[in-house]
């Protein structure tokens, strides 16, 4: 490989941990990455081989986290399902300033909104096929909606109620 900079073959440094700054998540760090430093100039360029793959994993394990989310973990997870704030809003029930505070920490999340991205997230990953309880099939076909950008969604709106587990 040669370096984008000065053209000069780059050496590879295996099993790196690197700062992960792309993802918009504060100390995200990747473990295991193959590094290419150039010997010349000293640039380094990471060998990420399956970004949508990476993505998907960082947010499966934002979702099972049991600590709260951060406003950029929010924001990861409405990302990677494809949503803007608005659809989230509608989705949750807020008003877009809201999740838009919340991104950015202006705002705390709470607890039940917390959840609900969390659910949403899982059922967003769940086989189109399975069959799914009627709340949670209310949530996918909004999902779906918001996918096919036919139109848009009609407000759906959960109680906190409803995300308890039993």
């Amino acid at each position: 490989m040669r370096c984008l900079d000065c053209g000069t073959r780059m050496r590879a440094h295996r099993n790196r941990t690197i700062p992960y700054p792309e993802s918009g998540i504060p100390n995200l760090w990747l473990k295991g990455i193959t590094v290419y430093r150039c010997r010349r100039c000293a640039a380094e360029l990471p060998e990420i081989p399956n970004s949508r793959r990476l993505h998907r994993g960082i947010a499966d394990w934002l979702a099972q986290e049991p600590r709260p989310l951060s406003g950029p973990e929010f924001r990861f997870l409405r990302k990677q399902m494809g949503l803007r704030a608005q659809d989230l809003a509608e989705i949750v029930g807020v008003q877009r300033e809201s999740v838009t505070r919340w991104e950015t920490g202006a705002e705390p999340i709470g607890p039940p909104s917390d959840r609900l991205i969390r659910l949403v997230y899982g059922v967003w990953c769940i086989d189109e096929t399975a069959p799914l309880p009627p709340h949670l099939q209310r949530i996918r076909d909004a999902l779906r909606s918001i996918a096919r950008k036919r139109h848009r969604p009609a407000k759906l709106v959960l109680s906190p109620a409803a995300l308890a587990v039993r």
